[in-house]
């Protein structure tokens, strides 16, 4: 091979090395392609990845569900057992003034608001079943937290509440204030929600959206999961009412002294001294069958030897039957005289007596009393 054969076949050898090496540099220097940005579901947020971790995880949020309704109709249903309708009467036996309480204990101990009882002489609880409570009177009372307790005679083991802390009472949070079956208000509980919780000298205090009706004072106070965190008071300057939390309600039953006898805001009125408004008119037979007549009366006292007959002279007996109507607040609407007890001093002096009488609120009903005067 002649030296000019060489030369051309190195020269060409060198040209492709030259090609190869210049096609190399130029797919090393190629810019990757870039990644596409693809929006993120709000379902699963971008991976994250943690330091260390092999590989990234995938945090899958779910979208933020409905406020779950309370259904404090089924709450009230519950607590119903344990709440009183509370009827506080004047020494002379005329109806004061109603209020609601609700039992803290199975031996009838009655937490309620210290204005239901104020000017009281004489009070009665009604139960969840109907049934009549004498109550003894006041066992603990403060005026500061607006609250007593009333010892209630229980002949049988009573369903009650037990307070709880709130840790839940915020700005906003629905609560039921829950008041008795007996009331004139059905049905027979409120749901409201807490506009501002505030610290008192007295307890934290709760404010409630919209007003209550003066009848709720008294009565307990429940959170959405159906637990007794509060009891209905006056309000303290110019608030008409408040809501004192549980800490109130379970400072006022430890100051009960178990051998404490009951009292009562009148003046000279002790439970010894009052007469029993529920136990009927010891001298005054009902007509038909007393028990389930008897059950229905609140107040009956039995009507008092007229004065002017004493005076008279003429202290003669007389047996009547008087026919006496309630209407469905339980006040007497009526007395009308069946049978005279031919003396109109004796006459004027039962319908004056049985115009007192108070019923279990409910139906309008009228019952037939015979009554019997002895000088």
């Amino acid at each position: 091979m002649s030296k000019s054969t060489v030369a051309f076949f190195l020269t060409l050898l060198l040209i492709v090395v030259l090609i190869a090496r210049h096609n190399t540099r130029s797919k090393s220097e190629t810019p990757r392609p870039v990644a596409e940005n693809r929006p993120v579901s709000p379902l699963i947020p971008a991976p994250v990845s943690s330091p260390g971790a092999a590989s990234p995880t995938v945090a899958v949020s779910t979208p933020a569900q409905p406020a779950k309704e309370v259904d404090f109709a089924k709450i009230a249903d519950q607590v119903h057992p344990a709440v009183v309708l509370i009827s506080v009467f004047e020494p002379s036996g005329k109806l004061l003034k109603t209020g609601t309480g609700f039992f803290v204990s199975d031996d009838g101990k009655i937490v309620t608001s210290r204005s239901v009882m104020e000017g009281g002489a004489h009070a009665v609880a009604t139960l969840n079943n109907g049934h009549i409570a004498n109550i003894n009177g006041i066992v603990a009372d403060s005026d500061t937290l607006d609250l007593v307790v009333l010892k209630s005679e229980a002949k049988e083991r009573i369903p009650y509440v037990s307070p709880q802390k709130a840790t839940d009472a915020d700005e906003g949070r629905k609560i039921g204030v829950i008041g008795s079956p007996f009331s004139k208000v059905k049905p027979a509980y409120y749901e409201r929600a807490i506009s501002k919780r505030r610290a008192d000298p007295s307890g934290d205090l709760l404010e409630l959206s919209m007003a209550l009706p003066p009848h709720a004072i008294g009565s307990p106070v429940v959170n959405e999961r159906g637990e007794v965190i509060g009891v209905v008071t006056r309000g303290p300057g110019n608030l008409p009412m408040a809501v004192h939390m549980s800490a109130a309600i379970q400072t006022i039953v430890a100051q009960v002294n178990p051998e404490g006898k009951g009292k009562w805001f009148v003046s000279g009125a002790t439970a010894e001294s009052l007469a029993s408004p529920a136990e009927g008119p010891p001298k005054v037979p009902l007509a038909g069958k007393p028990g389930p007549i008897k059950s229905r009366l609140l107040y009956s006292p039995t009507p008092d030897y007229p004065s002017a007959a004493r005076s008279s002279g003429n202290m003669v007996k007389g047996n009547g039957r008087f026919r006496v109507t309630f209407g469905t607040n339980g006040e007497v609407r009526s007395v009308s005289i069946a049978q005279s007890t031919r003396n109109g001093v004796l006459d004027q002096a039962a319908v004056e007596a049985l115009r007192r009488w108070k019923a279990v609120p409910g139906q309008e009903w009228t019952l037939s009393v015979p009554i019997t005067f002895r000088p």
